[in-house]
């Protein structure tokens, strides 16, 4: 991969690094969640590998082993 498909990914590639389907990824679009994303024309729709990258970091989960932060 050059350079610049490393930093702009497809709907297809968002949804195999976060695992989810790519109709997952268009609800989201049409819900305003998950990573952000740009439309460069028409309905082609576009993701910064760094706001997926964000995303992933901002949506922690606790999970039983590992209470969630209590300030």
């Amino acid at each position: 991969m050059s350079d610049h498909d490393t930093r702009f990914l497809k709907p297809s590639q968002v949804a195999e690094i976060l695992n989810v389907s790519v109709a997952t990824l268009a609800a989201w679009r049409s819900q305003k969640r998950g990573p952000r994303f740009f439309r460069p024309s028409g309905r082609l729709v576009r993701y910064s590998l760094d706001d997926v990258r964000r995303f992933m970091e901002g949506s922690p989960v606790a999970t039983a082993d590992q209470p969630p932060d209590r300030d």
